[in-house]
This record gives structure tokens, C-alpha cells and sequence, in this order.
């Protein structure tokens, strides 16, 4: 599962659109989109937010998981 898959799921899984998850990072739902679409990664300090809400690491959030 990529980095964008698994912040779709927790965006889907929380219930919001584009728009109101980015509003957690003050990131319009564009950038939303290419962070779920792998174009382009959060920046640090929105992966450690994003992370932790996950309940998991930043290098849990980036690693891959190669048996899925």
C-alpha cells in the first residue's frame, strides 16, 4: 500500500471530503488529491500530524508494505 492509499483510507475512514481533511493541514483538496494519488508527499511536519492520528510512526506511514 503506497503512502497516497494509506492517507485516502484514513481521510475515508474519518469520513471527510478532500476539502475538510485538508482543512486539519491548511491544504486545499488539491493537494489533498496529489498526496492520495502519489504526485506528491506531505511535508514533515503534516506526515508527523498525519501519522499520529494514524497511531503509527512516520517511518511506519512511509514503509511499504511488500506482502499486500
Amino acid at each position: 500500500m503506497t503512502l497516497g492509499e494509506k492517507i485516502k483510507e484514513h481521510r475515508i475512514n474519518l469520513g471527510e471530503t478532500m476539502a475538510e481533511f485538508g482543512q486539519r493541514f491548511n491544504a486545499k483538496s488539491g493537494v489533498v488529491s496529489n498526496w492520495e494519488n502519489d504526485v506528491q508527499k506531505p511535508n514533515v511536519k503534516r506526515l508527523k500530524i498525519i501519522a499520529n492520528e494514524m497511531g503509527v510512526t512516520v517511518s511506519e506511514l512511509l514503509g511499504s508494505d511488500k506482502d499486500e
